[in-house]
């Protein structure tokens, strides 16, 4: 007896504490301008986030990811977002809605300066089995930036830089390990 109960904690045991998600992110985008009407575009993101597996033995995962984010909003600006993430599951079983957080900062690339980053989103979690989960969601998330803006002033040019928040919208994937 003692042998058959001790079999389940140690396949309990041979599953990671730490997961590794691999994240995919599309849809659209918008710059808002007080003066004129928003930019709008589309969005693009991947990233690789680290965490926790199983926080307080509830599948809820907290951690860190670095990725990309391309918007192509008028112009088009590359970030590299890192950020902290905590997504829960609603409820227990194999299907399972599941919500998540995230803040951090995204270096900008090229001309475009980088700035606080943060966002949300709702997702549908289908649990293949201990190690290997699937998402399939929308997320909501927003981006400060600093980017040069050229205005004419007397026929003279003038590059200002300029705070802007991108707001991005769409929807995402996941597969977690």
């Amino acid at each position: 007896e003692e042998v058959a109960a001790a079999a389940p904690e140690k396949e309990e045991e041979s599953v990671p504490k730490v997961a590794l998600r691999i994240c995919l992110t599309g849809g659209g985008s918008a710059v808002p301008d007080r003066h004129q009407q928003p930019t709008m575009g589309g969005n693009f993101g991947a990233e690789v986030q680290i965490g926790s597996r199983n926080l307080m033995n509830k599948r809820v995962f907290v951690g860190g990811s670095i990725g990309y984010s391309g918007i192509f909003a008028g112009q088009t600006y590359s970030l590299i977002p890192l950020k902290a993430i905590a997504s829960v599951p609603l409820t227990d079983g194999r299907h399972a809605p599941e919500v998540g957080m995230n803040i951090g900062y995204a270096f900008g690339t090229g001309p475009v300066r980088g700035g606080l980053t943060g966002g949300a989103e709702v997702s549908w979690r289908y649990q293949i089995n201990q190690k290997l989960a699937f998402l399939l969601g929308v997320h909501a998330r927003f981006t400060q930036v600093t980017i040069p803006v050229e205005e004419i002033v007397n026929t003279q040019i003038y590059i200002n830089n300029v705070g802007r928040t991108i707001v991005c919208f769409g929807l995402t994937s996941a597969i977690q390990f």
